[in-house]
């Protein structure tokens, strides 16, 4: 009963108040009830108490009802087990006494049997020699049945079971008929099963049993590997003559197909077909037909074979397959350069590409030959003739252009230097961009046999792109034009932006180039962002031929300018021309010449640097008047020689041929040297009057006042024109200076 609501007990576990406790106490619960409960809560107490008894009660019931059934049960098993084990031990009683008749009945068996035992055998015996004797002398008949039938395999069982007994018994007469019988029939059994190898549509599965049939008829197992080569190698040889004939017709060949071929045959050897056709053809032919066979060879003659016979097949395999295989590549790789002249890349390295791949497979029924070796000899081929094809395009591209710029750049040329030398360097770039983009497929990751080899790429990359394209093409542009720019016969405006060229390949063309390369073939290695070591030194002869350019065009710059100088002084009559009023029309034709090669050269070059002018105003004007001061009446040529010879002294020599720096005072420095030294010479081998003298030093004050500013050091203009000047005076028969002011009165009109 539920007592949860009474409260604890107040010492230890005793409890009198617990209705469900052992120390309950029925008085001193009433008691406590009376004292703390109402007559309601009484009351309903007493009905909850009442209904737990009838609770308990029927619960009771439930457990005395199913315990009576449980031991009725028990009873009942008990019974029946009382029962069978009584029936048990009748039955196994009679067992024991079956099993005593059993034995004796068969020893009274045995012992009658025993005397028979040994004629039943021998009646065996000779049953089984009579069915065999039977089966031999019917053994004809039934091979001319499977024969017929075209059963041979049983036909060769039914021979072989019976084979050893006509050999034993052979001197026999009537086994001697049976055996040669039989012979001849499996002799026309062999003439079938080798017909297999001459059918081209025959299964594996049938070639496979012909082998097995025959080799157990003690065919020799090396004839058969030559016959079943034999009939394979005309098949192959059929699908080569078609790529021949292919090969022929990609070269230009027009001659008609043979005659009297199948149509699809003859479709074939006079329809030309592309590269990428042509190798889905020989992929899809050649080498599908090569792989079937050396599988059906393997599966045929190799798989159960041992020893030294073993070895002599697969040797014999693998020469069928070098002298045939080898064919095949020589016409890939002829297909591929009949393709050389062509744009066509990437076609090519796609058919390249699908024959690696099916060669590779082949490569796995070969491991012994290395195919791949041999397919990567073509591959390397392609691309090396392909190379040299790009090479050769580069090289007559940049003939082309180098004859375009001396083309444009013909006198008088009134464009921009520097557009022409932007355009030239751009159109560099964009075609080798356009080689490298063709080029890139031989290494590009995609491509099966540049992802599987890294030392094919990285050959491909470093050695024929970037040595052998790249190089190459550089070493022939510097040759180009050394051997057809460099001379002084040339167009000096040409050798001028070449010599700029120059410069650019030197310090920044060719390192772009390269880095174009590495981004196009995608190499990642930090070797490759360094220039190979021979394009460094080729590199550095640029810049040699940069300064023999820049020192060609200074040559031939002054040479143009000297010729005006000198056919001027020599078409003068210096000793009796009239007094000077004006500068002659050929010094003005000078300085504005020098002026425009001016413009010319700033458009390439930069400024360079200066030397700065001295703030001393007689170097500021012409100073020869002052110098010698103005001449008295009565002064000759003899008077004034101590002095002149005395100035000398101290004169700066002057290098004429110096080299030339890559910027424009330079350059300039150099042709007014020519120039000024041309002038100095040619005055040298005049007479001069007093107005050819005084006409000479108008000349010069007026070169002095324009061609100052073109020149590093204006004391190289000074010295040179002091003594051209000079010169005039010793070869002056009425040596007479012009005041300094009137000088500068008509060159300012000038």
């Amino acid at each position: 009963m539920d007592g949860s609501d009474e409260t604890a007990a107040p010492c230890g576990n005793f409890d009198p108040y617990n209705i469900n406790s052992t120390d309950f106490n029925p008085d001193l619960y009433l008691q406590r009830v009376f004292k703390e409960y109402r007559l309601t809560e009484i009351m309903d107490r007493e009905q909850q108490i009442h209904r737990e008894i009838q609770l308990l009660d029927s619960e009771m019931q439930r457990l005395v009802y199913d315990n009576y059934n449980k031991f009725i049960l028990a009873t009942d098993t008990i019974k029946k087990m009382k029962t069978d084990f009584q029936t048990m031990e009748q039955e196994m009683e009679s067992l024991v006494e079956n099993m005593s008749k059993i034995s004796v009945y068969s020893g009274n068996v045995s012992q009658s049997l025993h005397k028979r035992a040994q004629q039943v055998a021998n009646l065996n015996t000779t049953s089984t020699l009579l069915n065999r004797l039977q089966r031999v002398f019917e053994l004809p008949e039934n091979l001319r049945k499977h024969k017929k039938s075209g059963q041979y395999v049983q036909a060769v069982a039914l021979f072989t079971s019976a084979e050893s007994i006509l050999s034993q018994y052979s001197y026999i007469a009537c086994f001697k008929d049976i055996h040669s019988e039989c012979l001849a029939i499996v002799d026309e059994i062999k003439v079938k099963l080798l017909e297999r190898f001459e059918q081209r549509h025959v299964n594996v599965k049938e070639l496979s049993e012909a082998v097995q049939l025959l080799h157990e008829l003690h065919e020799p197992i090396e004839k058969l590997c030559a016959q079943y080569l034999e009939q394979a190698a005309i098949s192959l040889n059929g699908d080569l003559a078609v790529l021949v004939r292919q090969v022929s017709l990609a070269r230009g060949d027009s001659s008609p197909a043979p005659a009297g071929l199948p149509p699809e045959l003859h479709l074939l050897h006079s329809t030309p077909m592309d590269v990428q056709q042509f190798v889905d053809h020989s992929c899809n032919s050649f080498l599908g037909n090569i792989s079937l066979i050396i599988a059906s060879y393997a599966q045929l003659f190799v798989a159960g074979g041992s020893g030294q016979t073993e070895s002599t097949i697969m040797q014999q395999q693998q020469d069928f397959v070098r002298s045939l295989i080898d064919d095949y590549f020589k016409l890939v790789a002829d297909r591929i350069e009949a393709e050389r002249r062509n744009n066509n890349t990437e076609v090519c390295v796609k058919a390249l590409d699908k024959t690696f791949r099916r060669v590779q497979a082949l490569n796995n029924l070969l491991l012994q030959m290395d195919l791949n070796t041999k397919v990567y000899e073509v591959i390397q081929k392609a691309a090396e003739d392909k190379a040299e094809f790009y090479l050769e395009e580069m090289q007559a591209f940049i003939v082309n252009k180098l004859a375009e710029l001396r083309h444009e750049l013909i006198q008088p040329f009134k464009g921009s230097l520097s557009a022409v030398l932007v355009n030239l360097e751009a159109a560099i770039l964009e075609k080798v961009k356009y080689v490298l983009w063709e080029m890139r497929h031989f290494v590009s990751p995609d491509v099966t046999f540049a992802s599987s080899r890294a030392q094919f790429r990285n050959f491909t990359s470093e050695h024929l792109i970037k040595r052998g394209l790249l190089g190459k093409f550089i070493s022939f542009t510097a040759d180009t034009m050394r051997s057809e720019y460099c001379d002084l016969n040339g167009n000096p405006l040409v050798q001028l932006v070449l010599s700029k060229l120059c410069l650019d390949l030197r310090h920044s063309l060719v390192k772009q180039v390269f880095r174009m390369c590495d981004d196009a073939v995608e190499t990642q290695s930090m070797a490759s962002s360094r220039l190979p070591a021979e394009v460094q030194e080729l590199v550095c002869s640029v810049d040699s031929l940069a300064e023999e350019m820049l020192q060609g065009f200074v040559v031939r710059s002054g040479d143009v300018i000297s010729n005006m100088l000198r056919k001027s002084v020599d078409a003068r009559n210096w000793v009796s021309c009239a007094e000077p009023r004006n500068v002659r029309a050929v010094m003005k034709r000078v300085v504005e010449d020098l002026t425009q090669l001016d413009i010319n050269i700033g458009e390439l070059y930069e400024e360079g640097s200066r030397r700065e002018r001295s703030s001393d105003s007689s170097r500021r004007t012409y100073p020869y008047s002052q110098r010698w001061g103005p001449p008295s009446t009565g002064h000759t040529e003899c008077s004034m020689l101590p002095n002149l010879n005395f100035n000398k002294l101290f004169s700066e020599k002057i290098e004429i041929m110096s080299k030339v720096e890559p910027n424009r005072v330079s350059v300039m420095t150099g042709v007014i040297k020519i120039s000024l030294k041309t002038l100095l010479e040619c005055i040298r081998l005049k007479t001069f009057g007093r107005f050819g003298l005084q006409q000479v030093q108008v000349d010069a004050h007026y070169l002095h006042l324009y061609l100052w500013r073109f020149v590093q050091d204006e004391q190289v203009i000074l010295v040179l024109l002091d003594e051209v000047v000079s010169s005039s005076i010793h070869r002056c028969l009425d040596p007479v200076l012009m005041e300094h002011s009137v000088i500068e009165v008509i060159s300012d009109r000038g």
